[in-house]
């Protein structure tokens, strides 16, 4: 839409982080936010796994989460990655994004 480089783009459910890495692959800088910490703090290396992962016994010593997703292609990683609730907005009115990219949960 309008992720061009110089441009910010904000993603409030914005889980593993794929919208926001397509953004920054087009050179846009990217916010994003989501309601469940777990997934923005990603999985800590060497821990358990489960066992229908189908990598469970080769990424033993990679951290996965959003920000090692940029990583991987060498990307700008975001701006910030925030925990909050899009139905209490926790951006400044003055706050001013070029694009708002997401694909919201279910039911919302």
């Amino acid at each position: 839409a309008h992720a061009a480089p110089g441009k910010l783009v904000l993603d409030p459910f914005c889980g593993s982080a794929s919208l926001l890495i397509s953004a920054a692959h087009f050179g846009a800088y990217t916010m994003g936010g989501d309601i469940d910490i777990r997934v923005i703090r990603g999985k800590e290396k060497d821990a358990p796994m489960p066992s229908h992962c189908r990598y469970a016994r080769t990424l033993k010593d990679v951290e996965i989460g959003p920000l090692s997703n940029f990583n991987q292609y060498g990307l700008q990683p975001p701006l910030d990655i925030v925990r909050c609730d899009s139905a209490h907005p926790v951006w400044r009115a003055a706050t001013v994004f070029d694009a708002i990219l997401c694909d919201p949960p279910y039911g919302v």
